[in-house]
């Protein structure tokens, strides 16, 4: 039996600019992985939500998006068993950097940002977004 693995590579301070609440603005669910192999979802990976499991949205689905995850988590293929108790933004006041959400979804098409902007802008309280520069472009500067 495979268990699901949590890692730390990532940082909730790469996506999560600001944040009111925490208490408020984060709930934890179980993560489901809709692919037919292991997956890693980096933090920030748009979900959608059903009761208290949380299920990764492929890029074609981003205008659905009602949450993110806030940790890197690698997952068994099709797990039937999610992996629980892992910490998603689920309603602001929060703010997020656009920039720094995951750029391709699990089958590896790329995510419309200004897509999953509108829908964490759309949640209530809203979650607003921003393009914050990289280091590298602060240091040209």
């Amino acid at each position: 039996m495979t268990v699901p693995v949590k890692t730390q590579n990532s940082r909730i301070g790469d996506i999560v600019k600001f944040l009111e609440e925490a208490i408020y603005c984060i709930e934890s669910y179980k993560l489901v992985n809709p692919k037919a192999s292991e997956y890693t979802y980096p933090v920030g990976t748009p979900v959608s939500v059903s009761g208290v499991t949380a299920t990764p949205l492929a890029a074609a689905a981003a205008a659905s998006t009602v949450a993110l995850l806030l940790e890197e988590v690698t997952v068994p293929a099709s797990s039937t068993t999610p992996l629980a108790n892992l910490s998603f933004l689920v309603r602001g006041p929060a703010c997020v950097d656009i920039v720094n959400l995951p750029d391709t979804d699990y089958a590896g098409a790329s995510y419309n940002k200004t897509t999953i902007g509108t829908a964490l802008a759309a949640l209530s309280p809203k979650i607003t977004t921003k393009a914050e520069p990289t280091q590298l472009e602060r240091q040209e500067s």
